[in-house]
């Protein structure tokens, strides 16, 4: 009788820890999501300094097997949002595994703008992708800690469009 107690206590106890880590992930993964919900905003609206604030001192961004830091990171979109119109971004939380203090989560990520080329011509750009973040906590808050892109496609009116092979293209003359 003793053993089977025993089995039912290791059973209840087991169950109510996995209770307690899928709470803590999907906690996590509420809070996460509020906070690229709110980057996501800041972005939109030319905000870049406030976006320091969401990321460890640290972070870094990786994409196409380049890593850049924080304030490399601004600038470039700093620069790059200077170009566009209309612009729209949303990043959904998948999946989201904490461990401790650190969480990481993979996301689909979307965005579309209006952006003018050299020749002052407009035009549509797409993105769809995935990414892998880690966040750290401090305190009550999620800090991003690094993104890596995992895949990315990108269209330019509506074609397939890759920006490092385009500009590494050799010019029509």
């Amino acid at each position: 009788m003793k053993s089977i107690t025993i089995i039912l206590v290791a059973s209840v106890l087991a169950a109510s820890g996995r209770t307690c880590l899928a709470d803590a992930n999907s906690d996590a993964k509420k809070a996460i999501q509020a906070g690229v919900n709110k980057a996501m905003q800041l972005i939109m609206e030319g905000k870049f300094d406030a976006l320091t604030k969401m990321c460890t001192p640290d972070c870094t961004f990786t994409e196409n097997g380049k890593s850049t830091d924080l304030n490399q990171t601004l600038s470039m979109m700093k620069t790059e949002m200077a170009k566009c119109k209309d612009t729209k971004m949303a990043s959904t939380l998948l999946t989201c595994s904490v461990k401790g203090g650190i969480a990481t989560c993979t996301s689909h990520d979307i965005t579309s703008t209006s952006e003018q080329s050299p020749d002052k011509k407009w035009h549509k750009i797409a993105t769809d992708g995935t990414s892998k973040s880690t966040f750290v906590k401090s305190g009550a808050t999620w800090l991003m800690k690094s993104s890596a892109t995992i895949s990315e496609k990108m269209t330019m009116d509506g074609k397939p469009f890759n920006p490092p092979a385009a500009a590494t293209a050799p010019k029509k003359q």
